[in-house]
């Protein structure tokens, strides 16, 4: 597929060009809007070639890490960084008290509240009773990465995870990132996949499951092969060691 988007890329262009140079039968308009139109398939032949190439190296080279690397506790302190804005109440609270139960004694769990509607002391009460840090910003400079630098500054940990208000990890996530960083010292973070748990009741989060399936199953994976891989900014564990 990305051969023939390439080949069909430069007949293309081969195309405009005798039309333009040879032919000379189009307007000022239609050139432009024939170059416009071949710069964006030749970026459409970019991302085809770069697709493969993920593909390829995240079926033939990305190792298995999976059976090496759980083990029954912690690797080091761990800060949970739960960024919170105007979430449903009842949501909210639910998936704190998910993300406690799957955290662990070896971590310290920041809610890095930005709401600016509502009354949040439920929440407050919920972090108090769990001990778990509530954290309120007024003037919300920087928005979600603002509230993350805020207190990632303060932090003296040697790992930091990231989970959305929205998600719920996985009971062994924060032991088998952690053990992977651990085991490399090099490895800067590592992003993990996220799963819908909705895909049955509706058509929106299935077809946003598959897209995550293309991103974290293929260009993820191919990306950390060739030490590219970018973080997202949720559900990945950071070392600051």
């Amino acid at each position: 597929m990305s051969i023939l988007s390439i080949v069909f890329i430069i007949i293309g262009i081969a195309s405009a060009l005798y039309s333009a140079l040879i032919l000379k039968n189009g307007t000022t308009f239609d050139y432009m809007f024939t170059a416009w139109f071949w710069i964006a398939s030749v970026f459409f032949g970019i991302q085809s070639v770069t697709y493969f190439l993920s593909f390829h190296r995240s079926v033939t080279e990305y190792t298995d890490t999976i059976h090496d690397s759980y083990v029954p506790g912690l690797r080091g302190k761990v800060a949970v960084l739960v960024p919170i804005f105007n979430e449903e109440e009842e949501m909210v609270i639910t998936n704190l008290v998910a993300i406690y139960s799957n955290a662990g004694e070896d971590s310290d769990i920041y809610v890095l509240d930005d709401s600016t509607r509502g009354d949040s002391a439920p929440i407050i009460d919920l972090c108090r009773k769990l001990g778990m840090k509530y954290i309120h910003r007024e003037n919300r400079s920087g928005y979600k990465a603002g509230a993350l630098n805020n207190v990632l500054k303060t932090l003296e940990v040697p790992y930091v995870a990231v989970i959305d208000i929205d998600q719920t990890p996985a009971p062994d996530f924060l032991r088998e990132t952690t053990a992977l960083l651990a085991k490399d010292p090099k490895i800067g973070f590592i992003q993990v996949p996220q799963v819908y748990s909705n895909t049955d009741s509706s058509i929106l989060a299935e077809i946003a499951q598959a897209q995550q399936f293309i991103f974290y199953d293929i260009l993820t994976e191919g990306k950390s092969v060739a030490g590219t891989l970018f973080s997202c900014g949720t559900n990945v564990v950071y070392n600051l060691d």
